[in-house]
């Protein structure tokens, strides 16, 4: 996981795009050889399954292998293409499409895309800050995402109660409020000032609170506390956290994390995937 500062917000609102444009630049198909593509990136959707389609010189049944454009952060590397994604109030996320080969019929690069994620930016709450990553099952009919700082009372009060209930001691340091179309499963990661090993996690969804695995992430700099859920909802994390400081230089300085490292670590995160699939069904 990558971090940067970035200017401290609290509302994201995103529209996916299906058309994404590139500047012309070289590219390597699966024989290593050097083509033309150019934009526009198109994804679109056949029934209920989506396509990539990237423009290109390839002759027919060269498969791409890679290339990046420097000016817009595209790059396609081992079935797997990033995409910068901007929000109304400027960056918002990176795009990891999990593709089939992208295969030319002379005009264009196009494949299947068989997973897609979305690796938000932070939102900053004082000073805690965090992002979200969706994974999402399909291509949404309706691709409109919204991310934000929740200080709704009820809800903390529910989950507050719900700490209480389960034992767990401390206040309630963050809620993040996530909503969108076709999420199977949300990582939320808060960065925040260190609180030990005793944080939980909750999600507020369909009227109710649930507990959620919890880890704490140390590095010699920060630490990250972490959880997956499947579904959306209202995520909140609780624990013996110090009130925070009086603002200062840096202070809205928040995390961004970057979705090329989300995308490496996707076998990590399919594989908690498949652990709450399982537990889900048994």
């Amino acid at each position: 996981m990558a971090i940067a500062p970035a200017l401290g917000q609290s509302l994201l609102d995103m529209t996916l795009p299906s058309s994404f444009i590139i500047n012309g630049t070289k590219a390597r198909d699966s024989a290593n050889n050097v083509v033309d593509i150019w934009g526009p990136v198109e994804i679109f959707k056949v029934g209920n399954n989506a396509y990539v389609s990237v423009p290109t010189n390839s002759p027919a049944g060269a498969r791409l292998a890679f290339f990046q454009d420097t000016s817009t952060g595209a790059l396609f590397r081992n079935n797997t293409l990033m995409l910068a994604i901007n929000g109304t109030s400027g960056p918002a996320a990176s795009m990891a499409l999990m593709t089939g080969d992208l295969t030319s019929d002379g005009t264009r690069f196009y494949g299947q895309v068989t997973d897609v994620e979305l690796d938000t930016v932070a939102l900053a709450d004082g000073d805690a800050a965090a992002g979200a990553v969706l994974y999402l099952n399909v291509w949404p009919d309706r691709p409109t995402y919204h991310i934000s700082i929740s200080n709704n009372g009820t809800i903390k009060k529910a989950v507050s109660d719900e700490a209480t209930k389960s034992g767990q001691t401390g206040k309630v340091k963050l809620m993040l409020d996530v909503n969108g179309e076709s999420i199977s499963y949300i990582i939320v990661r808060m960065k925040a000032p260190y609180a030990g090993d005793n944080v939980s996690a909750y999600r507020y969804g369909d009227g109710g609170v649930t507990r959620l695995a919890c880890k704490a992430i140390r590095s010699n700099e920060s630490v990250i506390y972490e959880t997956i859920s499947s579904g959306d909802g209202t995520f909140a994390f609780v624990g013996p956290f110090q009130e925070a400081p009086a603002p200062g230089p840096g202070t809205t300085d928040v995390l961004i994390f970057m979705g090329a490292v989300a995308a490496l670590q996707l076998g990590l995160v399919r594989a908690a995937i498949a652990v709450i699939r399982k537990t889900s069904q048994g």
